[in-house]
């Protein structure tokens, strides 16, 4: 059985950023200890690889902003 945490490293995006998000954001909570910075990385890993790209170029300094820079 896959824990949260495992779904939260392996989770991709294969739909839209916002519907990515809603299934990060599920996983995110179930999991407890994740340094925000850390958080923020399997974030930006697990979107297509052009908006990572363009995401990492952008610096975002904590995972709200590299959220809401994907979102846009």
């Amino acid at each position: 059985m896959v824990n949260s945490f495992e779904s939260l490293l392996t989770l991709k995006q294969d739909q839209a950023v916002h519907e990515f998000m809603t299934q990060f954001e599920k996983y995110a909570r179930s999991v407890k200890g994740l340094d925000e910075q850390y958080l923020m990385g399997i974030f930006i890993n697990g979107l297509k690889e052009e908006i990572s790209a363009e995401l990492w170029l952008y610096e975002p300094k904590t995972l709200s902003e590299a959220m809401n820079k994907a979102g846009n």
